[in-house]
């Protein structure tokens, strides 16, 4: 009896020291300043190199994510000892990949409209039904975030008193920007606007609103340092408001409802 209540004891403090171990690691993840900084050049023709590098202050943990040729991020764990691969990209192969998809589709789509011809051809009683379910339309989702705008003003209150916190404390940048349509440049330019660490000195955003294509060209760096309790306060702050939970949840059942009305249509 003696034996088992002593075996009992060391299974318990072997567990008690497993959950002060996670405990310890959570609050450390949780109050220790994160420091991050990100360095790209975009360029129209010779294309875009971006590097970004996150970390605690020990380098205890550390995310780095880099894209030239292809994109290619890795993960480290115990001050380097451990390096995670999280895989690379390349975009050479994404072309041909694309072809393919696109061969197949069309083979596939030209095979659906010689089976639906041929069965209009033979029942061309059915016809009125297929018109109908072709002039359904599939739900909106600007109806589900006008139903709830006290909700999204809400979310995005919060996402740029988050955005206030984490702002970089260094920020270089010479962009020249487009978004493809004058006005969504607008929206572009008005958001940027409303950023509090975008304009003064060495800083420089410079919409394009002529350009027919969307694009980005110049040279950004910046650097600062968040704290993770700080993002995760916010987080539990929108999910504990019940207008963000309802605009949240109308969104999301705006867009299943629309993808089923897509299936349903594409399946007619």
């Amino acid at each position: 009896m003696s034996i088992f209540l002593a075996v009992l004891a060391v299974i318990g403090k072997i567990l008690l020291i497993i959950l002060l171990a996670v405990l310890v690691l959570v609050l450390y993840l949780l109050f220790t300043p994160f420091m991050y900084k990100a360095d790209g050049a975009f360029d129209r023709e010779e294309g875009t190199v971006f590097v970004a590098k996150l970390h605690d202050f020990s380098h205890f943990f550390g995310i780095s994510v880099a894209y030239s040729d292809g994109l290619a991020a890795r993960l480290t764990l115990l001050w380097g000892a451990v390096k995670i691969p999280l895989g690379k990209k390349d975009k050479t192969e994404m072309p041909k990949k694309e072809k393919q998809k696109r061969a197949e589709e069309e083979e596939s789509g030209s095979e659906k409209e010689d089976v639906k011809t041929s069965d209009s051809e033979k029942t061309g009683s059915e016809k009125p039904k297929d018109k109908k379910k072709k002039e359904k339309k599939p739900k909106s989702i600007a109806a589900a975030v006008a139903g709830n705008i006290g909700g999204l003003n809400y979310i995005i209150g919060k996402v740029f008193a988050l955005i206030g916190k984490m702002k970089p404390t260094v920020l270089t940048a010479d962009l020249d920007y487009s978004a493809g349509e004058p006005d969504t440049t607008g929206y572009v330019t008005g958001v940027l606007a409303m950023l509090p660490f975008v304009y003064g000195k060495k800083k420089s955003f410079r919409p394009d609103f002529q350009s027919d294509d969307p694009y980005v060209s110049g040279t950004l760096g910046l650097k600062g340092k968040i704290f993770l309790f700080q993002a995760v306060y916010i987080i539990i702050k929108i999910i504990a408001n019940k207008e963000s939970r309802d605009f949240i949840g109308d969104v999301l059942g705006a867009v299943k409802q629309q993808k089923k009305d897509k299936a349903a249509l594409d399946a007619a």
